[in-house]
């Protein structure tokens, strides 16, 4: 859902013009992220910019754009560093792990490459990239998540039935605890502690399970969210977010098989990650 490109710094410079048609058409909401592969991209696009367009005011104008990259447009998803020329080392790269799609004056020396001028809204790499139809099971919910929750700080899932006594809960959390980086916090919303007794059995379950699966470092919250206020199910970052139309739960026996996931646009993300800030604390496990 979430596609990486790897950006030739060179060919995004040519003019601001260029520069912004390109940087426009990414971010987490959009389907589309650029690679931070090498490590200094951003360093090679000054680099680039600065040599096509020196003692200009051309440049002034990019390298103001480059300052203002959105920070979920440009995204570090465990590549190597990367040394040496861009062209040399993004074909070694895609060979070791491919890149959905590269942007590059030379497509002719990568697979699933596209000269930018032929990138135009007829190009399929610029169609819909925002739903997908995915298998309920936990492979399937991680790898959808996987591109958001490897660069996640900070996770908020959000599912009113969620439940770690029950199987069908414990194993997609693991598979997105695996995503994770060591020091990430999640914080899980469940609905409001409505019966009696309800406390006591989701600390049980998250008792049982949690300890023994999370990386050092990491900090999980069990919060009771107010019930009227809760339906939907959403897997949250601070840079992007999805939408699951069933549950953040994988289908056992005869329940429905298959899930609608969406991307959130940018606004909707920002107001659920003020919505689920709080709630009634059930419980807190560290790493």
């Amino acid at each position: 859902m979430i596609k990486e490109f790897a950006v030739e710094p060179a060919a995004i410079v040519e003019s601001a013009l260029r520069f912004q048609y390109v940087i426009e058409k990414f971010g987490i909401s959009e389907g589309r992220v650029i690679s931070e592969f090498p490590a200094k991209w951003k360093k090679l696009v000054y680099e680039a910019a600065q040599q096509e367009h020196h003692g200009k005011t051309e440049l002034t104008k990019i390298l103001e754009k480059i300052k203002h990259l959105p920070k979920n447009a440009l995204i570090s998803l465990a590549r190597p560093a990367g040394t040496g020329d861009w062209l040399d080392i993004v074909k070694a790269e895609h060979q070791r792990q491919p890149f959905d799609w590269v942007l590059t004056k030379s497509p002719e020396e990568i697979g699933q490459a596209v000269h930018l001028d032929a990138w135009d809204a007829g190009h399929p790499s610029l169609q819909n990239q925002r739903q997908e139809r995915i298998a309920r099971t936990a492979e399937e919910m991680a790898r959808v998540c996987r591109p958001l929750l490897r660069v996640a700080k900070h996770v908020k899932l959000v599912d009113p039935h969620f439940d770690l006594n029950n199987l069908r809960y414990r194993e997609p959390l693991a598979r997105f605890i695996e995503c994770l980086p060591e020091n990430a916090c999640i914080d899980i919303f469940v609905a409001g502690l409505m019966l009696d007794g309800t406390r006591d059995h989701l600390l049980n379950g998250a008792n049982r399970f949690l300890p023994q699966r999370l990386h050092r470092g990491m900090q999980v919250k069990l919060w009771g969210h107010a019930k009227g206020r809760m339906h939907n199910r959403y897997v949250l970052s601070q840079l992007g977010g999805l939408f699951f139309g069933v549950g953040l739960d994988m289908a056992v026996g005869d329940a429905t098989p298959m899930d609608e996931v969406t991307l959130l646009e940018e606004r909707i993300r920002v107001e659920l990650w003020s919505e689920y800030a709080d709630g009634e604390l059930i419980g807190t496990w560290r790493g």
